[in-house]
């Protein structure tokens, strides 16, 4: 078996397959009930020790509070197999930081600044998004599902953590991994074997210029 966690608006995709198990905030994207999870209430995954042969988590981990991510990492190499793989795709903070120092017209922060244009030049106040703003949405940004924000009183964040590679090693070993057994990875490339749904499939995970790719095996 195999675990998508927060797979967004490719769970479709991954419910037509008997092999995939999908874990999301959203009814409609957890593939079964107990799969339905709100990340900052995090408890345990409801499988039992050794049940994944491989675990893919895209864009999701930045949306997991920092007090939580450790009890997180530790839950999913519980439910990993010997000789399992978690795949990490994750926001690149380093890229970011060094675009932003570079004084780049990173097309990452061009987006925010467009979607933040277009939500607010009508108001009397609005002043455009800086660059700084637009960086820093890498590390911490509101959200924009409305199901989190009616649960915390219209405060829910998107964005609550980063990394770059030598960082989220650090947290990896944290949750019980080993050091030997982190390894930086490629766009649609994988050690775990066949993943072409990562390419067919138009999810963050295309955004190769701004993602952060890591597999470890258990």
């Amino acid at each position: 078996m195999k675990l998508n966690i927060g797979p967004g608006p490719s769970a479709k995709y991954f419910h037509k397959l008997k092999d995939w198990e999908t874990l999301d905030c959203e009814k409609s994207r957890a593939k079964s009930p107990e799969m339905v999870m709100e990340f900052n209430k995090f408890v345990k995954i409801p499988r039992k020790d050794d049940f994944y042969d491989l675990v893919y988590a895209s864009h999701v981990l930045e949306h997991i509070n920092p007090t939580k991510t450790i009890r997180f990492l530790s839950e999913i190499r519980r439910v990993m197999r010997k000789g399992a793989v978690l795949r990490i795709i994750i926001p690149d903070a380093k890229k970011s930081m060094i675009k932003f120092l570079n004084g780049e017209r990173f097309p990452l922060f061009e987006k925010r600044k467009d979607l933040f244009h277009s939500k607010n030049c009508m108001n009397n106040n609005y002043i455009p998004m800086t660059d700084f703003e637009a960086m820093r949405g890498c590390f911490v940004s509101i959200s924009g599902q409305e199901s989190l924000h009616r649960q915390y009183e219209n405060s829910a964040l998107a964005h609550q953590n980063a990394w770059d590679f030598e960082s989220i090693k650090a947290d990896l070993q944290r949750s019980g991994f080993e050091e030997r057994n982190i390894f930086k990875s490629n766009y649609g490339k994988s050690i775990s074997g066949d993943i072409s749904y990562e390419k067919l499939l138009d999810t963050e995970a295309r955004q190769f210029d701004r993602s952060l790719y890591v597999e470890v095996v258990k």
